[in-house]
């Protein structure tokens, strides 16, 4: 729901460890020569190479060969999504010379070049020379850098799109329970590197060549990005773009009530919730749609009226029910506490909108609190000082 960031080093780290041989295989094809992979039966000890990747036609190689001028025109891996929405109207001017068939091959290869689900499991190419053949192979590199890094650098805790379900990179190094494993710290394998869906934003199956883009990758859950996006299109000019900007920037959640409901006999039947562009003062927040546009698109308010509406009576409960006095009484018995963590102790959120991605409906909890008339900034700070 904030603005995500990437840390400039794994931009960096994500080139060298996959751009140049994207590079190389791209001129390969380009020159209408095949690409070898490293082959061989299952549980055969010799090593014997095969064609992976091959373009049979002048006009294969012609495709190749724009891809790679595009590509070292501006890096596809670390471009930002602006620059991959542009890309995407270059695709779409080369995929017309090819008939369906002959596309969806062409994208298969792409997706071999721009592997995504190598990227998921920790892996990186690497050359070797088999009967005098230079060949690809497929190597581990989990220890270093992969999708499970990627997601823990961005410190996103809770899902990107709709703020209610966690994201996890988890590294589950510890053997199971009734299975013998040699020695008690065994080296992580990749299999151990758990980790959250990442929604391609501009979808990879149309734009193969994006798959790797990590400006096109959304940590997610699997609600948003399976149940509910699945394979629709998430159109930049018309919605959020999560690394451009803060979902908080343009809509706020408000809850209404049934008339004539005590706060203290409040059920999660006498409320409903909606999203608003407006703040609490009946101020528009954001003049922009897209705001609007992304909270429709993953149906966050059916969402959040059909599974959230009690955790929201709760925090009405909380701010309504406890008296001012109350919270200062707090403060006097225990005089070291922090303000980060006596706010989490009355909220369960930390009340820095900077800190939503951290929380558990953390947008809901703080913009509830703000209808109330608890979290203008200059509010908290006000309050604080009261204390």
């Amino acid at each position: 729901m904030r603005k995500l960031v990437i840390n400039k080093d794994y931009l960096t780290l994500h080139e060298e460890t996959y751009s140049a041989f994207i590079e190389e295989i791209l001129g390969l094809l380009s020159k209408g020569e095949s690409v070898y992979k490293i082959g061989g039966t299952k549980g055969s000890r010799k090593k014997t190479n095969k064609v992976w990747l091959r373009a049979l036609t002048k006009g294969e190689q012609k495709f190749y060969g724009r891809v790679l001028k595009l590509y070292r025109k501006g890096n596809f891996l670390t471009m930002e999504l602006g620059g991959l929405v542009e890309l995407c109207k270059e695709f779409d001017k080369l995929y017309t010379s090819f008939p369906d068939k002959k596309l969806t091959i062409i994208k298969n290869n792409l997706k071999e070049i721009f592997n995504y689900e190598k990227f998921g499991e920790g892996m990186k190419l690497k050359k070797e020379t088999i009967n005098k053949v230079q060949c690809y192979t497929w190597i581990s590199c989990a220890e270093t850098w992969s999708a499970w890094h990627f997601i823990k650098q961005l410190n996103a805790r809770m899902c990107c799109y709709c703020n209610a379900e966690t994201i996890f990179s988890l590294l589950l190094n510890q053997p199971c329970p009734g299975v013998e494993e040699k020695g008690s710290n065994r080296k992580a394998k990749k299999e151990d590197y758990k980790r959250s869906a990442l929604d391609h934003y501009i979808g990879h199956s149309k734009y193969p060549a994006l798959g790797l883009s990590l400006y096109n990758l959304v940590p997610a859950c699997t609600r948003c990005n399976t149940n509910i996006r699945g394979a629709k299109v998430l159109k930049y000019q018309n919605n959020i773009r999560p690394y451009e900007e803060s979902f908080d920037d343009f809509f706020r959640f408000k809850y209404f009530m049934k008339g004539g409901v005590e706060f203290q006999d409040l059920t999660e039947d006498d409320i409903g919730l909606i999203v608003s562009q407006l703040d609490k003062d009946g101020r528009l927040i954001n003049v922009e749609e897209r705001g609007m546009n992304t909270a429709q698109f993953f149906h966050l308010e059916e969402v959040y009226n059909q599974l959230h509406r009690h955790e929201a009576v709760d925090t009405i409960r909380r701010y309504t029910l406890i008296p001012e006095a109350r919270r200062k009484e707090l403060e006097q018995h225990y005089p070291n506490i922090g303000r980060v963590v006596l706010e989490r102790m009355l909220w369960g959120v930390d009340c820095d909108r900077n800190s939503i991605n951290q929380y558990r409906l953390g947008k809901l909890t703080l913009d509830l609190l703000e209808q109330l008339g608890a979290t203008s900034q200059d509010e908290l700070d006000r309050i604080w000082q009261k204390w």
